[in-house]
């Protein structure tokens, strides 16, 4: 199964965003009329874009509005992937267990997931991003810091959580645990409040992805937008029809939130 760009986004959204957009049109296509996005509708090929009511944060330790749950999924591979009917289904993990009290979660990884950077996705990354989730307690930091006590590298392609206690929704809350490239991001530490780990790369996540998913960012520009390419070398393939941009705009006043999908 292929991840056309994002199947979180055709949940949050309510509508296949980015994924199987072959046969959509722009509002312009339908209307006859100038998008309210004004003259974004010409910048470029194979282009979606859509607004929101603030710059999107793209660090996924940080961000926990619309913003952040429409761009990270883009950026980032979670260890399971929501599905349609509400299930969900195996992604960055391909198995896992759970003990018999219901407390220690063991996955098992994929071996072939790189990042962006060209490194290889372990174990230590999961552990290290949830370490972060929990050192932080920011963004959707919140669905972890009540429940796991714990998290280790068993060895390159499993992890296990200890929690605190049995939760029937923990698989769940995985869907929001965007892994990092912990190799790259710890060469970009800057002064900050966690110790060892400084700001805890907040400042280079701002303008930075350091994720393996179907885009990587292009450009940041803050209070406008978040320009976002097509990662060509994703490792679960992308559908023909996959956009090579999308970008996602803050509404300027009197506009109208939008989405407008061109080829040009």
């Amino acid at each position: 199964m292929k991840k056309m760009i994002s199947s979180l986004l055709c949940v949050v959204m309510a509508a296949a965003l980015f994924a199987g957009c072959g046969k959509a049109s722009s509002d312009s296509e339908e209307t006859g009329d100038t998008p309210s996005v004004g003259d974004t509708a010409n910048d470029g090929d194979d282009i979606v874009r859509y607004t929101l009511t603030s710059t999107p944060q793209i660090d996924p330790g940080v961000g926990s509005d619309l913003g952040a749950a429409t761009v990270p999924i883009n950026l980032y591979d979670p260890l399971a992937q929501p599905q349609k009917d509400g299930s969900t289904e195996p992604w960055i993990a391909t198995e896992w267990d759970v003990s018999e009290d219901g407390k220690t979660w063991t996955f098992k990884l994929r071996d072939d997931v790189k990042f962006h950077s060209g490194n290889p996705l372990t174990a230590a990354d999961v552990v290290y991003l949830m370490q972060r989730n929990l050192d932080m307690g920011e963004g959707f930091g919140y669905l972890f810091s009540s429940v796991v006590e714990e998290a280790k590298a068993i060895d390159d392609t499993t992890v296990q959580f200890v929690c605190s206690k049995p939760t029937g929704t923990f698989l769940a809350t995985l869907v929001r645990l965007y892994i990092l490239d912990s190799k790259l991001v710890e060469e970009n530490y800057a002064d900050g409040y966690y110790g060892d780990k400084g700001d805890y790369v907040k400042a280079f996540l701002l303008e930075n992805d350091e994720g393996s998913g179907p885009y990587k960012v292009k450009e940041y520009a803050a209070n406008s937008h978040v320009l976002c390419e097509k990662n060509t070398e994703y490792w679960a393939g992308l559908d023909d029809n996959t956009p090579e941009e999308f970008k996602a705009m803050l509404c300027k006043p009197g506009e109208n939130l939008v989405i407008t999908y061109d080829r040009v």
